[in-house]
């Protein structure tokens, strides 16, 4: 069970840390260089942390984008989200 708090812990400071760069108007941009410095996120993970998107969220999104932008017209998932976040 402490586990499971460690991990709730860390996404609560991980909103309130994103809440506080947004409030002082720093981009998704700046906070993800933030998110992968101090947490040592790679940049897909930094940059959905700075937008505050669940793995499913960013999956959705990212597969979204292929099919409008063309690079998968067909709209098969480009992406898929692992079974457990």
């Amino acid at each position: 069970m402490g586990a499971c708090v460690a991990r709730v812990s860390l996404r609560v400071e991980q909103n309130e840390l994103r809440a506080r760069m947004r409030a002082v108007g720093m981009t998704h941009e700046e906070a993800a260089v933030e998110f992968a410095r101090r947490y040592r996120l790679r940049p897909r993970a930094a940059f959905r942390h700075a937008f505050g998107w669940t793995l499913q969220e960013a999956t959705n999104r990212i597969n979204a984008h292929a099919t409008r932008t063309g690079v998968d017209p067909d709209g098969m998932p480009v992406m898929s989200p692992p079974a457990v976040e």
